[in-house]
């Protein structure tokens, strides 16, 4: 979805009206915020099925959890959190980026 974004922002939006660049942004924005509720979701979900899973008394696995883990190098978070973390980072940086592009950026002539 962001590929599709910069690419219609390259070929069309970058000499649009501003109303079709904030329509286009919206649409966008709409579109993260589905992907990040979905996303959301199957986080609870894992998190969930971790918690069930620490109640057996064994497993025929071994593992003993889902990312819960926290390793030296992550400063006391657990795996979900340390990736849940750079994943926002990463989409905010992204986000901003666009935002800018679509809006402030000024394009030069071809």
């Amino acid at each position: 979805m962001i590929s599709a974004y910069i690419a219609g922002l390259w070929l069309f939006l970058k000499h649009s009206p501003f109303a079709l660049r904030l329509i286009t942004f919206l649409l966008l924005t709409a579109g993260l915020a589905l992907m990040g509720a979905i996303t959301w979701g199957l986080h609870e979900f894992l998190l969930a099925t971790d918690r069930a899973w620490a109640k057996l008394p064994s497993t025929s696995t071994e593992i003993t959890n889902f990312g819960g883990i926290r390793p030296d190098i992550l400063q006391g978070f657990t795996l979900y959190e340390a990736s849940a973390a750079l994943g926002f980072l990463a989409f905010a940086g992204i986000y901003l980026a666009l935002a800018y592009m679509t809006f402030g950026y000024r394009w030069q002539d071809e």
